[in-house]
């Protein structure tokens, strides 16, 4: 539990679901992001005052339901596997509160892609934390995940700068602000895009926010990940193939943590 513990890792002992989204509504959005959100299409002018901080609000009320509603199916037995990858349009934000009146906020809107991943690691008996520590260790991410190029932590910031693939995406340079919090039957991890100190040869990162969240259950650990990210617009033949990336690149990860925790378990 080093690092956890030197990033002051909150420790408590309530019902899992109940702890994490108490957490997760108790997170202040970082200043750094609502700096960010008016970088996209500056050139068009400024931004009604009041649409930055609306759009942060707005993703961390839907990562507080995301969240709620995986634990909430843990809870009840099902961890079922999968990796969801779709884009979001002005209506689906417009769900339960009001809907977007400037052009550019809808704009902005229409481009963000959501993803959302359960993975079950039946039998295993390690905690959480030790499954989270694993899963956001810089080691782990680089040899799990192919696109990083390099990944340095400064406290809590994490700046991972990543390469791009031709035809599709550019690379990206970004630093996170990250939060972690455990109890003996949980550990989560809270990210959010805090600045791009890249120069133009790499796509801004407008908005990213994420969750990991680790639970014991009876039959295993169960993973929840769930990430909210704007970057440049992509075409439908982009969105097809990047779906496609995506959905790959986090099964590899989540099944590399799978042959990690067979060999840690007796």
């Amino acid at each position: 539990m080093s690092f956890l513990l030197a990033l002051a890792l909150v420790l408590v002992a309530l019902p899992a679901r109940a702890d994490v989204v108490a957490w997760i509504d108790s997170l202040e959005v970082d200043a750094g992001v609502i700096e960010q959100l008016p970088q996209f299409e500056r050139d068009e002018g400024e931004w009604p005052k009041d649409t930055p901080g609306r759009l942060a609000v707005a993703f961390r009320q839907r990562i507080h339901y995301d969240v709620a509603q995986a634990l909430r199916r843990f809870e009840g037995g099902d961890t079922s596997e999968y990796v969801k990858v779709n884009f979001l349009s002005p209506e689906d934000f417009a769900k339960g509160r009001d809907e977007t009146k400037d052009k550019r906020g809808r704009k902005f809107e229409e481009g963000v892609i959501r993803t959302e991943q359960v993975a079950f690691y039946p039998g295993v008996e390690l905690s959480p934390i030790e499954a989270l520590e694993t899963f956001v260790d810089p080691e782990f991410r680089k040899a799990t995940t192919s696109r990083i190029e390099a990944l340095e932590e400064d406290g809590d910031l994490s700046c991972l700068r990543t390469g791009g693939i031709k035809g599709l995406m550019s690379p990206t340079w970004a630093c996170n602000r990250v939060t972690y919090f455990a109890s003996p039957t949980v550990a989560a991890e809270h990210s959010q895009v805090v600045s791009n100190p890249g120069d133009d040869d790499f796509q801004t990162i407008y908005f990213k926010e994420s969750v990991k969240v680790f639970v014991a259950t009876d039959e295993g650990l169960a993973l929840f990940y769930i990430n909210y990210m704007r970057g440049a617009k992509l075409g439908s033949l982009k969105k097809k193939l990047g779906r496609g990336r995506v959905e790959d690149s986090q099964r590899e990860r989540a099944n590399a943590l799978r042959s990690w925790l067979e060999e840690k378990t007796p």
